[in-house]
């Protein structure tokens, strides 16, 4: 998020008293089939790997632009694939999809 910020905003980083501040926790990081083949042993042909986010954002110039929301996203990967081997390139996706969005419905409206 921090380097969202700096690149796409003309804020500055301050490690204390800032105007904005973030604050949150993962609440979901989970995985479950979605796509069901039917035949003599039903088999899921997709997993989806889904996290949520549950951010807290603190406008001090604009209170009442501030928010308390959950923000989730995922990403479907094949079956056969092992979710270990691919779990990092999966959350770098999600991670990158989460901040953008979480970027968007903070200061996206500049």
């Amino acid at each position: 998020m921090k380097d969202l910020l700096l690149s796409q905003s003309p804020l500055k980083l301050r490690e204390s008293e800032g105007d904005l501040r973030y604050s949150g926790m993962i609440t979901e990081y989970s995985t479950a089939p979605v796509a069901i083949q039917s035949g003599a042993a039903e088999t899921a042909s997709l997993n989806r790997l889904t996290i949520s986010i549950k951010v807290k954002y603190e406008n001090e110039m604009e209170p009442d632009l501030g928010f308390e929301k959950t923000f989730t996203k995922f990403s479907d990967f094949d079956a056969n694939q092992d979710l270990f081997t691919i779990e990092e390139e999966l959350w770098t996706l999600i991670n990158d999809q989460l901040t953008q969005e979480i970027y968007n419905a903070s200061v996206g409206n500049w």
